[in-house]
């Protein structure tokens, strides 16, 4: 088997007197993310998604009319099926609608025929308001074995899911995973990578889910009584419990 060569990337080019470029992305997801992410369909969820919809995305386009910025929005279909009006209005200020699964799936797990019926519905939702998406983002910010090769045959110029790089775009490669010997990069895709990263995410630090997030979870070794840096460990040291 080849083996392929670093990573090809890219630069930014910046306009004659300009120093930073800043790449604004919105993803839409409005209630499709609770229900297909997270399995949270409770009033409370529905709501919170609501507000997506009614309130934050209307306030997000007024903000960049006010400045004159055009940006790119990453939509689920189901999203664009339940709040139409909305999604149209994106479209019509001159944004970008890029696909974003149907309802916020998890492709990883799914076979080569369950991704692909997944992009035609999505594609089939932005279509009803005369959009034909150029660039792809994972729900998951993660990819299965096929996604390269369906957003390859589906005709799509980028990809917006991976880190192999931070400030420049890259074509991004196969990799072939052995735990016993050196990974094997295979041949790159055609599809580029406008790379992403989790600092740079608001959903992390602002949407609140009960007992989900990584901060509200304390390391198993700060419960393990054992450990000399443990919180129970000091409170046995203590003498505040017996165990």
């Amino acid at each position: 088997m080849q083996k392929i060569g670093k990573q090809r990337n890219g630069k930014v080019k910046l306009p004659k007197g300009k120093r930073v470029a800043v790449n604004i992305g919105c993803d839409f997801d409005a209630q499709s993310i609770w229900i297909g992410s997270f399995n949270l369909t409770s009033p409370a969820y529905m709501s919170r998604g609501e507000f997506g919809a009614e309130v934050g995305a209307p306030r997000l386009l007024k903000l960049f009319d006010k400045y004159g910025i055009k940006t790119t929005w990453f939509i689920p279909g189901h999203t664009v099926d339940t709040f139409t009006d909305i999604c149209k209005e994106v479209a019509a200020r001159g944004h970008e609608i890029g696909h974003h699964g149907y309802v916020h799936e998890n492709p990883t797990t799914m076979s080569y025929e369950e991704e692909d019926k997944i992009m035609q519905m999505g594609l089939e939702s932005r279509a009803k308001i005369g959009v034909k998406p150029r660039g792809y983002r994972s729900p998951y910010w993660d990819f299965s074995p096929n996604t390269l090769s369906i957003l390859e045959k589906y005709g799509f110029k980028y990809d917006s899911s991976l880190m192999g790089n931070d400030l420049h775009p890259y074509w991004p490669r196969p990799v072939e995973v052995n735990a016993d010997k050196a990974n094997v990069f295979l041949k790159e895709s055609t599809i580029l990578e406008i790379p992403v990263s989790w600092y740079l995410d608001d959903f992390p630090q602002v949407e609140y889910i009960t007992g989900i997030q990584e901060g509200q979870r304390l390391p198993k070794i700060f419960l393990s009584v054992g450990h000399p840096f443990s919180i129970m460990h000091v409170i046995k040291k203590k003498g505040l419990v017996s165990c």
